[in-house]
């Protein structure tokens, strides 16, 4: 089954106000809900499997020790994961949404595998057919990006030290942002993106439509394309 999509959450979101209120036994009755809490009794309600679970809430240490069972639910089963702590060392092979205020670190993407991210991820792995998304404020440092693997960086969205090894990929599309890559698959530099401070290495192609500045080809290739720059 594919993996549950992971979402990052804090306290103070939305999403979290059903486990905020379940101290009030009557609010959950009227909603239908019961709770279940504790690593056990958690583990043994999803392995019933006669209970359609609404989501899960859990900690960092918790979705470690929890990780084969969580991997069983229905995969359109929201899962929690408090932010204010790290992800560290996960394999993603369905969908994982890292908020603003998480951190993930050491992060596995395999093929199939999606990661949004609106926090901060530090120095993940993309392999074939994984795929990593940067939005506004999101930041991903240190990311390799194997054959096949791709990183898409959107507005605001900013990557530092990537690392794009031969058929790897990562495309900057308009308002986002590129600082010291080490290219040596295809970097995609759209309108209104900027790339700061590359080396292009043998067999590393910059394709440039946006602005370039202190790229520096060692072997490599830059090709500035109808509207781009280079200073």
């Amino acid at each position: 089954l594919p993996m549950p999509i992971l979402h990052c959450i804090d306290h103070s979101d939305p999403r979290a106000a059903a486990y905020r209120a379940e101290s009030d036994p009557a609010l959950a009755r009227r909603e239908g809900l019961f709770v279940a809490e504790g690593r056990v009794v958690v583990a043994r309600l999803i392995q019933d499997g006669r209970f359609r679970i609404d989501s899960v809430l859990l900690n960092r240490a918790s979705l470690a020790a929890l990780e084969t069972v969580i991997e069983t639910l229905p995969s359109d089963t929201p899962v929690y994961v408090a932010s204010g702590g790290v992800v560290q060392a996960a394999t993603i092979a369905g969908v994982a949404i890292f908020s603003s205020a998480s951190t993930a670190s050491g992060l596995v993407i395999d093929g199939g595998g999606r990661v949004e991210v609106l926090g901060q991820t530090l120095a993940d792995t993309i392999n074939a057919g994984g795929r990593e998304e940067v939005f506004a404020a999101g930041v991903a440092s240190g990311t390799t990006i194997n054959s096949g693997g791709l990183q898409a960086l959107f507005v605001n969205g900013l990557a530092e030290s990537a690392t794009i090894l031969h058929g790897g990929l990562q495309v900057v599309s308009i308002g986002g942002d590129a600082v010291n890559d080490t290219v040596e698959g295809t970097v995609r530099i759209q309108d209104h993106a900027t790339l700061f401070g590359a080396s292009a290495l043998a067999g590393g192609v910059v394709d440039l439509k946006g602005s370039a500045v202190l790229v520096v080809l060692n072997g490599g290739t830059e090709v500035v394309l109808s509207g781009g720059s280079d200073a």
